[in-house]
């Protein structure tokens, strides 16, 4: 069965696009078939993983949301790794902060259009698990993110300042559940984790104390080559295999991979 996750937060600087890029990245070199869907206007998921967003050679998810007749398998963009595997993705640019306010245009049921776009691929079991990046802010694009979602995964950076949004967002995300009758659970993801800074320590046992037992074990460690890495537009386990993001991330999918199997 595809598990379907988002990636969701409306605070920027929290590592949801860099989780999204290794965490999709590490699914597929642990022998997951594995499609990464950029529903973020600004489109870094697939500048992530050194992909020109602007070619227009690219159907996009753009094209995938607002055209009737094109399918998933028509936006596939393939990256390959080193090791001899690959990974699919569906880029985005900035094209698709127009389809935030045309989709009630076109569609009746605007909200359900990636739900129905991705059944067939569903239906054909085409992928282990389907990634999808979400854009910060929780409108049109968000909600056709959450609709097909068995899990929102929430990146909450280590300092105070997370905090603030946290419960909103969860609060958010529970409210949609009610509002649109569907089920997904919610777990929160420590990241920018500073071992020995009491700030971290502080902020991991509020968020601990917040989620129980919704909190992935898995703390994405702060790590420069993380950053490196997206800058050089290839993702962690590409970058750099002896690096604390490398062993997070990769931590971080076996983890994943086992939820998927509960």
């Amino acid at each position: 069965m595809t598990k379907i996750i988002s990636i969701a937060n409306q605070k920027g600087g929290v590592g949801k696009t860099v989780t999204a890029v290794n965490l999709s990245s590490f699914l597929s070199i642990l022998g997951k078939k594995t499609l990464l869907i950029d529903m973020d206007p600004q489109g870094h998921s697939g500048i992530g993983l050194g992909l020109n967003i602007d070619d227009p050679e690219y159907k996009t998810t753009y094209h995938l949301l607002m055209n009737k007749d094109i399918t998933v398998d028509d936006c596939i963009t393939e990256v390959e790794f080193e090791d001899g595997s690959h990974m699919d993705i569906i880029i985005s640019n900035t094209h698709l902060s127009y389809a935030e306010r045309e989709l009630e245009k076109v569609y009746r049921s605007p909200l359900q259009i990636l739900k129905k776009k991705l059944k067939s691929v569903i239906d054909s079991s085409s992928y282990d698990f389907i990634i999808i990046d979400c854009p910060p802010s929780l409108g049109n694009l968000a909600m056709n993110a959450f609709l097909p979602s068995n899990l929102v995964i929430i990146p909450i950076s280590t300092s105070f300042f997370s905090l603030q949004g946290m419960e909103k967002i969860v609060r958010t995300l529970k409210d949609v559940m009610e509002e649109l009758e569907i089920e997904f659970d919610i777990f929160g993801l420590l990241t920018r984790f500073r071992k020995n800074q009491n700030v971290s320590h502080q902020v991991e046992m509020t968020v601990k104390n917040y989620f129980k037992d919704h909190l992935l074990k898995t703390a994405i460690r702060e790590n420069i080559d993380i950053e490196k890495a997206i800058g050089e537009g290839m993702p962690i386990c590409e970058y750099s295999k002896s690096s604390n993001g490398f062993i997070d991330y990769k931590r971080l999918a076996m983890e994943i991979i086992n939820y998927g199997n509960n």
